[in-house]
């Protein structure tokens, strides 16, 4: 089963969905690559609110909140980057009042 078969709407109101990595390589369980395109259009098109956190999402997608982050790795040392929370329009709405 993948998001695009399952009826959320009658499920829940709103979603949080943790981070997805951004490689096209990454394979679902039905071993199909995950379609990120696809995602980021049914986050976008959901009239519930949709919040992703995430590194990056495509420019129509609204950045709610943004946090530095800061890995030790020892091998390559540390290393920086920039987590965000995304919101679709529902979401920036819910989360303006």
């Amino acid at each position: 089963m993948t998001y695009s078969v399952v009826d959320f709407q009658l499920l829940i109101s709103c979603f949080y969905i943790e981070k997805i990595t951004t490689s096209s390589f990454i394979l679902t369980r039905s071993n199909s690559v995950f379609d990120h395109d696809k995602f980021w259009e049914w986050v976008m098109d959901h009239s519930d609110p949709v919040y992703v956190s995430e590194y990056a999402a495509p420019k129509n997608v609204h950045v709610i909140m943004a946090v530095n982050k800061k890995a030790r790795l020892a091998a390559t040392g540390d290393t920086h980057s920039v987590e965000k929370m995304f919101a679709n329009d529902a979401g920036r709405k819910a989360m303006n009042g």
